[in-house]
């Protein structure tokens, strides 16, 4: 019952993802502020604070993805509160600080690995995340280097949980190791560099057939959209 419940929450939000990215320009900053606190509410606090997830995605799936979004759209258009401005570096260090004592609290509790509070919809992370972004706002630079490895984030992001569970028997062994941070840094630099040769592979060999193919449908999309607006 639940997973089909979590099946037809997931399809709502692929109908009606649209329609909210759509309209979030017709909203008016109250309006659109309640919005993220609405979503956040379900989607942020409760798997923050109450331990509870309606999705049981980890913050991987499209709710928080498209949250994400709304809320880099809400600060494009209306910026960051001044005293977030002021105090962004203390709210960053606080933020990281408040992340690595829960996690290393809960980890020494149950005596596993747990990273709860470095979820992609736990509130420090998505605190940090601003703050960090925001930081980055104030340093005005061109790199072709961070530009092209910006292009292999998606990647990064949807390999990664598959090539931890691969690697994960290669430093779980040494769970109770004074090293265990360096093998897992290991693993994480593995793990960027594995999904660098995947993507760049990819590309190589689908590349040109996939821009064709979204070519293709592009122009099919045109020609339903001048049919449909003539009928």
């Amino acid at each position: 019952m639940k997973s089909r419940f979590r099946q037809c929450l997931n399809l709502d939000f692929v109908f009606y993802s649209k329609a909210i990215l759509t309209d979030k320009n017709n909203l008016s900053q109250k309006s659109y502020k309640q919005l993220l606190l609405l979503w956040g509410f379900f989607f942020v606090f409760a798997p923050t604070i109450l331990f509870f997830e309606i999705q049981n995605d980890t913050g991987k799936g499209i709710i928080n993805v498209t949250l994400a979004y709304l809320i880099g759209q809400y600060l494009k258009t209306y910026g960051l509160p001044e005293n977030m401005k002021r105090h962004s570096r203390e709210i960053l260090s606080g933020s990281l600080a408040g992340i690595f004592i829960l996690n290393t609290l809960l980890t020494a509790m149950s005596g596993n690995i747990i990273l709860r509070f470095a979820r992609d919809n736990n509130l420090l992370i998505i605190i940090a995340s601003i703050m960090i972004f925001y930081q980055f706002t104030r340093w005005h630079f061109s790199s072709r280097i961070i530009n092209y490895l910006a292009g292999y984030v998606f990647a990064l992001y949807m390999l990664q949980g598959l090539l931890i569970h691969c690697l994960q028997p290669w430093y779980t062994p040494y769970a109770d190791s004074n090293l265990l941070v360096l093998y897992f840094m290991g693993t994480l630099v593995s793990i960027c560099l594995t999904t660098l040769v995947i993507e760049w592979s990819r590309r190589l060999l689908l590349g040109k057939i996939e821009n064709k193919l979204a070519n293709a449908i592009e122009r099919r999309g045109a020609k339903i959209k001048m049919f449909a607006d003539n009928h």
